[in-house]
Parts: structure tokens; sequence; C-alpha cells
């Protein structure tokens, strides 16, 4: 659940998203963007209240703050366990970040 909070969290430094971002070099300009659109908003951050795992991945539950206030409640996303390290995949970061309608460019898959 830490990991799924610093990596949605608008304001939290790319250097503590990185560990937990599977492609983060690719997102660097991604995570930009959705930092500038948190700074409209005062600040964007998903706080879990609770995760379901099994086995490598895990289900989030959390509600997305805008400026510390619920704006959306109990939505689900996704982790995996990459190497002992829970990682956000470029899809689920993506996908959030078009909610937050922020451009998202993550490497094509061959």
């Amino acid at each position: 659940m830490a990991a799924w909070a610093v990596v949605f969290d608008s304001r939290a430094d790319f250097a503590a998203k990185a560990p937990h971002l599977q492609d983060a070099a690719e997102l660097e300009a991604s995570n930009t963007a959705y930092a500038e659109t948190g700074e409209r908003m005062n600040g964007i951050s998903l706080e879990p209240t609770s995760a379901a795992v099994d086995g490598d991945a895990a289900v989030v539950t959390y509600n997305v703050l805008f400026a510390g206030n619920a704006a959306y409640e109990d939505l689900t996303g996704e982790v995996v366990l990459v190497n002992g390290t829970w990682m956000v995949t470029p899809e689920t970061y993506c996908g959030f970040l078009a909610t937050a309608r922020t451009p998202c460019r993550q490497r094509a898959v061959n």
C-alpha cells in the first residue's frame, strides 16, 4: 500500500516513486505532467484503504484525494510483486493518469 501511495502522490519526488514504478525512466515525463496537474488541484493523492494479496499481485482499494479531501472513494487498482518489490505497472499508472486528463507516454509493447 505504501508503494501505491507514493507512486500516485502528485507532490512526491520522482526519485521516491521510481523504485515502485515499472519502466520508471520511460514514465518520468508523464510524471512531470501529472505533478503539474496536481499543482492545479492543490495536490492529488491516492489513499490506500486496504489490499488483497494473491501471490505476486495485489488489488489495492483506495480513495482519490484532491487537496487532501476525498473526491472518489473505494476504487481499485493492482500492483505486482517484482523481485521482492511491489510495483505499479505502466498500464495501471497511465490508466489513472488518463482519468486525471494527463497524457501518459509508455513504451510500446512488442
